[in-house]
């Protein structure tokens, strides 16, 4: 699935945590979260998505721990570097298309 149809089952799950319909937003945001395609960033923002959608403090938690990891090494592969050839700095992401030089 590609990054802009991950992007709108977000944004369908988004409005139904909205109207309040937090049986549809947990199914639309387990859907997403199964896709192995998913960037890592918008994993991110549905895992948070779904501590806020969830009733449970424990499962919460759960939720916002594998958020908070999944964070973590997405700054840890976006890091700056150094191109050799010109001197200037760069970021070095894990996806392709950020990549600037």
């Amino acid at each position: 699935m590609a990054h802009a149809q991950h992007l709108a089952q977000y944004d369908r799950a988004s409005t139904l945590f909205d109207a309040g319909d937090h049986d549809a937003c947990e199914e639309e945001l387990t859907r997403l979260l199964d896709d192995g395609s998913l960037s890592r960033e918008l994993r991110c923002r549905a895992l948070i998505l779904l501590a806020s959608n969830t009733a449970d403090w424990y499962q919460a938690e759960s939720y916002r721990r594998e958020a908070e990891s999944d964070w973590d090494a997405l700054e840890y592969y976006q890091k700056i570097s150094e191109d050799a050839s010109t001197g200037k700095q760069c970021r070095i992401s894990i996806y392709p298309e950020t990549n600037a030089m």
